[in-house]
């Protein structure tokens, strides 16, 4: 395994720890804390998106802006469901994490993992490729 697939294969994990925690809180833990449940699928995307432009051996932008990051991943082609899905979860990557009267809902939390579950099934196609 090159280098490279070594560092690709650290920020996937580090996403599947994410998304496998958005699931936890969300399927267990009562009152179920929707805006973390948000925040760690929004992180779950980030990263997996941040682990696709390493894999295309491009630098990492220092934001958290998933639209952002998806125009540097796809400059050419607009994958819809991943540009959807991550304009969705943006929000969540800092007003989920204060108490700032944000509130959402189970359907909120459910939609947002439908979404993370989309990046995580996208970091499937490239996750195993030789980089």
């Amino acid at each position: 395994m090159t280098e490279r697939q070594q560092e690709v294969q650290r920020w996937l994990d580090y996403a599947s720890q994410d998304f496998a925690t958005a699931k936890h809180l969300m399927s267990s833990m009562r009152p179920c804390p929707y805006e973390i449940v948000c925040f760690h699928c929004q992180q779950a995307a980030e990263k997996v998106l941040k682990a696709y432009l390493i894999s295309l051996g491009k630098d990492i932008p220092r934001t958290h802006d998933l639209s952002e990051l998806c125009r540097n991943c796809f400059p050419d082609n607009r994958p819809e469901a991943i540009f959807i899905a991550s304009a969705r979860l943006t929000s969540y990557a800092v007003q989920a994490r204060y108490p700032n009267n944000l509130e959402l809902t189970e359907a909120d939390s459910s939609l947002a993992i439908e979404d993370a579950q989309s990046l995580m099934d996208f970091s499937d196609t490239f996750g195993n490729e030789q980089v």
